[in-house]
């Protein structure tokens, strides 16, 4: 099957989409990036489902204030994004992405086909969080509660490695580390009590893929989380917290597709 991918700008968003040339499916897939990250994060993920039927589109903001971003400016635009589309889609989002997936069903609306979460951010702050931080980079999370700037976590590429890859990644950390952006400490601190309280049901139905060595959001957290949601638990072996950019990758779109076509048109 053939596959047609287009990335375009219009009025500050950037969108990568992948049309396959049969489409097996009625309903598309939104891709929403993590912290640090951008729309060209997906491709690993966007090019096998499109060659299994499905149309997606991957979005990022072009321009956000490094220090003043917030989870509602993130919403903002995923909100007008869905309801420009003629159908409802999928919404799939990882880490900071999985955290606004879960405030989009919370606060706006618990009415999609399926939705995704890609090693996201737990379903509430954990009290070891800071610790976890401290331990992967103490003078990093110093440097952000002082600057309010998280892009010191990934100042070098060995920094960007320890906290988003796997031992054995399909991608280098100079690649990685190359493509990062900055992004705002202040959203980091918004998906916690009480400003965050999670849902205990949610009546879309959802998955939840966890990387089985994420350093950044633990297996145990994701655990809860699918716990809390009523979600379907996939862990990826030996994978880190960045499930595209392992070897493991076309595995875990393979089985984000049987899953979704068991349940969306």
């Amino acid at each position: 099957m053939s596959i047609s991918i287009t990335t375009e700008i219009i009025d500050g968003i950037e969108r990568t989409t992948y049309t396959p040339s049969e489409r097996k499916h009625e309903t598309p897939l939104l891709f929403i990036h993590g912290m640090w990250h951008g729309a060209w994060c997906w491709e690993s993920f966007q090019r096998p489902l499109a060659e299994a039927g499905w149309e997606s589109v991957a979005m990022s903001p072009t321009q956000r204030s490094l220090r003043w971003c917030t989870l509602g400016y993130y919403l903002g635009f995923i909100r007008r994004e869905i309801d420009q589309l003629r159908v409802k889609p999928v919404l799939l989002g990882h880490s900071m992405g999985g955290a606004l997936t879960q405030h989009y069903l919370a606060k706006i609306g618990d009415d999609l086909p399926a939705a995704v979460l890609v090693a996201p951010w737990p379903y509430t702050s954990h009290p070891w969080g800071p610790i976890l931080l401290a331990k992967l980079d103490f003078i990093g999370l110093l440097t952000a509660f002082l600057t309010l700037h998280s892009g010191v976590f990934m100042r070098t590429p060995a920094h960007a490695a320890a906290a988003l890859l796997g031992p054995d990644p399909a991608v280098t950390p100079e690649w990685l580390h190359s493509r990062l952006n900055g992004e705002s400490f202040i959203v980091m601190n918004q998906h916690t009590w009480p400003l965050w309280n999670a849902p205990h049901i949610l009546k879309t139905p959802t998955l939840l893929l966890a990387g089985e060595l994420d350093a950044v959001c633990p297996l145990v957290w994701e655990k809860r989380t699918a716990a809390r949601y009523g979600s379907e638990l996939v862990v990826v072996s030996g994978a880190g917290h960045n499930l595209m950019h392992e070897k493991s990758a076309p595995d875990a779109a393979q089985k984000i597709d049987v899953w979704l076509s068991a349940r969306v048109k």
